[in-house]
């Protein structure tokens, strides 16, 4: 190599020219890189040599939970169901989320995690991660997901909320990518059972599609053992086996389940009720009351729908009056102080462009009206009779305010 004069040194450009030495040291080779190494997420156990009785297999993934958590009613049973689920998800159209989710830490979240990690089918942990990772180890290595602290990163992310959306059913779990120099467009499947784990709440369209398991600090009277951990192979061996001899039962199922659930809650119990009818026993009964006491159909706190709710109220109260002029209705709405719209606008509350771009979404359109000597932008009551009946049935839909 060129030996440079002290003028030469002070170009970085003379530097950044000469050749580099690139070839190895003689008997200094580089040595090959080591295999790559296999994780748990990527293998799927032996399955369990002896033939599994389904009744005992769930009462002993019940007694685990139950072992270490202290939880509410049937969310044992769903935890359970839940387990061998994501044995069996690949038979059917649904891959069933479940969120345990509580209102401040040191409620058993984590420890809960910790036991479905040594449970659950290829159970990968994580708590955090970003959507081109997510997305790749999905299709590579089909892990059942286990996403702790949702609340922190979840719901600003509007990518990954359409990867874990996504993955719900098998028809429409897929994404797809440019990939590679030539930006050649890809399909990635991301299909797959997963659990999430965080303080407060969802995002709408995870928890929409997720069994929630409220979590709880536990009493001073409520003991349970510590967990340190425990190895869940003969469990995990056995859940293979169990799935492998009942298979057909467990494919594209279609149980009877309970009047109380609505459609979306449907789907996700399909699958697990259908594990519960295999097993036999009393879990069949179990597996319906626990959908009904964790999903049955109850307030929808998306804020459209309770400003709907709202608006009913209103017909309700004043149950003479067939029309209301826009600003009649928003001094109403404006007057709810524990609903979110009064914060709108520094404070001021919801205006009138604002309500009839969230009542446009139902179909519902503001008019022209004159009452009295009032003349100006309002709604009919009868303009609000489908969404009331579509969104507000267990407020008794457009009968409420006729009744």
């Amino acid at each position: 190599m060129k030996t440079l004069t002290p003028q030469e040194i002070k170009s970085a450009a003379a530097l950044e020219s000469q050749p580099r030495d690139t070839e190895p040291t003689p008997g200094k080779c580089k040595p090959n890189p080591p295999p790559p190494q296999e994780y748990p997420w990527m293998t799927t156990p032996e399955p369990w040599p002896d033939p599994v009785d389904g009744e005992h297999l769930l009462g002993a993934l019940r007694d685990t939970f139950n072992r270490y958590l202290v939880l509410p009613p049937f969310a044992a049973e769903a935890l359970s169901l839940w387990t061998v689920h994501t044995y069996s998800y690949r038979l059917g159209r649904v891959a069933c989320y479940l969120a345990l989710l509580s209102p401040e830490k040191r409620c058993g979240k984590t420890t809960a995690l910790s036991i479905v990690a040594a449970l659950a089918h290829r159970s990968l942990a994580a708590s955090n991660c970003m959507p081109a990772a997510l997305f790749r180890v999905i299709e590579r290595d089909g892990p059942t997901l286990l996403i702790d602290e949702t609340d922190s990163f979840v719901a600003e992310n509007e990518e990954l909320r359409g990867i874990l959306n996504a993955g719900f059913t098998r028809e429409s779990a897929f994404v797809l990518r440019c990939v590679g120099p030539n930006h050649e467009p890809k399909t990635f499947q991301v299909f797959g059972p997963k659990l999430f784990a965080g303080i407060g709440k969802l995002p709408g369209t995870l928890a929409d599609r997720s069994i929630i398991v409220p979590m709880r600090r536990k009493q001073r009277g409520e003991t349970v053992e510590r967990f340190r951990g425990f190895d869940g192979e003969e469990l995990r061996r056995k859940c293979v086996r169990w799935v492998m001899d009942n298979e057909q039962l467990l494919t594209d199922p279609d149980p009877a389940l309970p009047d109380a659930l609505h459609d979306r809650a449907s789907d996700l119990w399909r699958p697990l009720v259908s594990i519960a009818d295999a097993a036999g026993g009393s879990w069949p009964d179990l597996a319906r009351s626990a959908a009904v006491a964790l999903s049955a159909e109850g307030e929808d706190d998306s804020q459209p729908v309770k400003l709907l709710e709202s608006v009913q109220r209103y017909f309700v109260e004043n149950d003479l009056e067939t029309r209301v002029m826009s600003k009649v209705l928003l001094a109403f709405l404006n007057t709810q102080e524990e609903e979110p719209w009064i914060t709108y606008n520094h404070g001021q509350g919801i205006n009138s462009r604002q309500l009839a771009d969230r009542l446009r979404s139902f179909g519902v359109y503001s008019r022209t009206l004159r009452i009295g000597e009032n003349r100006g932008k309002g709604y009919h009551e009868e303009d609000f009779a489908d969404a009331f009946d579509r969104y507000l049935p267990a407020h008794g839909g457009a009968a409420a305010v006729t009744a």
